[in-house]
């Protein structure tokens, strides 16, 4: 169950003003599930991430991997979880996955300030 405020979801208030949400994706697997050692699934998960993000579905800001540790970190921009949930559906069984809604503070307080979110509603003092 979502978010509600003032009757409307909190995804619908973020697509009717324009915003994104951001994701912080972290993925980790063992050294036997990893991508290297599976031809393939390195070409396989590069062509998701960039055909996701090349169809505007979501915006990759950050793509990191820490190898030895198996471990990748993205951040990621988009309407809804379930655009970033999509992208990375043919490697859900590559290891561990979360995806979490994080906020960019500053982003959050110039909205806040400038009362998008309550013109967004129609609810303008």
């Amino acid at each position: 169950m979502g978010w509600w405020v003032l009757g409307h979801s909190v995804e619908s208030i973020i697509i009717a003003i324009g915003l994104k949400m951001l994701f912080q994706v972290i993925h980790q697997h063992t050294p036997e599930q990893c991508p290297a050692n599976h031809e393939g699934r390195t070409e396989e998960m590069n062509n998701a991430l960039n055909e996701a993000h090349k169809s505007g579905a979501v915006t990759i800001h950050s793509w990191l991997i820490n190898s030895p540790g198996h471990r990748t970190f993205l951040v990621i921009e988009a309407h809804k979880y379930e655009d970033v949930q999509i992208m990375f559906d043919p490697m859900r069984l590559w290891g561990h996955w979360e995806i979490i809604p994080v906020l960019d503070p500053n982003a959050t307080r110039s909205i806040r300030h400038e009362g998008a979110v309550l013109k967004g509603l129609g609810l303008e003092k």
